[in-house]
């Protein structure tokens, strides 16, 4: 969630913006297994790789980290 410049400590922090996760009932309204967030987040993976948002070494470092990442959240 982008907040914008009045939360920004720097103007770095402006350009990215920040993170908030999802809570575990919205993961669960948006994704019916680990599988369903996968197969979802390929397609978002290469779409922006298409697109030229994101580089191939990054669009597999994603892809690696998907499995742990959505395990990660949804045992919090």
């Amino acid at each position: 969630m982008f907040r914008g410049s009045e939360c920004a400590a720097s103007p770095l922090e402006e350009l990215t913006g920040t993170f908030e996760p999802f809570n575990e009932q919205t993961l669960a309204s948006l994704y019916a297994s680990e599988q369903d967030y996968l197969e979802k987040l390929a397609a978002s993976i290469s779409a922006a790789l298409e697109a030229g948002f994101i580089l191939p070494p990054d669009a597999d470092k994603l892809r690696k980290e998907a499995p742990e990442a959505y395990r990660s959240a949804v045992a919090r």
